[in-house]
């Protein structure tokens, strides 16, 4: 199974032959990767900001290019966040940022106490700049998190992966970087939530 595992973690984010690619103030994102044996799309992308600097850059994947975050929340089909790194970020600040995202995010997860916790421990180590997370999701395998193309692991459940993909698109995600994500105007009452980082 682990093997099985690495060997789709070496897969995911080759950009296929034929695909270009978007930059985004200076940030170039793929507009397709391969996820297990098929193939996403770039959704939209943005950065995650706190206090006015730019965190990280963030990119969605998806199978089907939409602008209906309840949609993709609630989908069993493949989808993937990459996060690269602008910003030095301390293991405790990563700690703090999911767990203040994730207890505000609107959805109760006191039954995936254990699944958040794993998937905080990831980012014990802290990250600098220009660390690549990808965090995708396949049905058949859960949520699966790797950094700089070396898996960090995998947790089990559309729950958590519906709990998670929610820190940015859901109903209390950064209003900037959701807007982005989706391929929407920004709306006019600006960034919220801009210190619950990430």
């Amino acid at each position: 199974m682990f093997k099985h595992i690495v060997f789709i973690i070496a897969a995911i984010f080759i950009t296929s032959s034929n695909a270009s690619s978007i930059t985004i103030n200076g940030f170039e994102f793929p507009d397709k990767i391969k996820a297990g044996k098929g193939e996403l799309v770039l959704n939209g992308a943005g950065f995650r900001m706190k206090m006015g600097i730019k965190i990280y850059a963030c990119a969605l994947y998806v199978m089907n290019k939409t602008q209906d975050a309840i949609k993709i929340q609630d989908s069993e089909e493949p989808m993937a966040v990459r996060l690269t790194i602008i910003k030095l970020i301390r293991g405790e600040d990563w700690k703090r940022g999911w767990e203040q995202s994730f207890s505000k995010s609107g959805i109760n997860t006191s039954y995936m106490h254990d699944k958040v916790k794993q998937f905080v421990s990831f980012f014990n180590d802290g990250s600098n700049e220009k660390d690549i997370y990808d965090i995708l999701y396949l049905p058949e395998e859960g949520t699966v998190i790797s950094k700089n193309d070396k898996l960090l692991g995998k947790i089990k459940g559309n729950d958590f992966k519906r709990l998670l993909f929610s820190i940015w698109i859901g109903e209390k995600a950064q209003s900037d970087l959701k807007a982005k994500l989706l391929n929407k105007p920004i709306p006019l009452q600006g960034t919220k939530n801009d210190d619950s980082s990430p």
